[in-house]
């Protein structure tokens, strides 16, 4: 498991948790219910930021791995 897994999984958790209030009527008051929105709205922006950190980090390490293939095949 990577770090951005790693990270992930635990945005994921109080996300969950936050849409479940919602989803069974556990916010008493509107306030509670922008909050616990804005909360969500923050995690999910965080995730997509880190799934985009992720796909990045994954062409980057592809393009490094096809790299070191060319280089070794060139040596020998």
């Amino acid at each position: 498991m990577t770090d951005i897994e790693y990270i992930l999984k635990k945005i994921i958790q109080p996300k969950i948790k936050l849409l479940t209030d919602i989803a069974i009527g556990g916010v008493d008051t509107f306030d509670k219910y922008q909050y616990i929105v804005g909360q969500i709205k923050s995690l999910t922006d965080l995730q997509q930021e880190l799934t985009n950190l992720q796909k990045k980090q994954e062409l980057y390490d592809e393009d490094e791995e096809g790299r070191n293939t060319k280089a070794s095949r060139s040596t020998s």
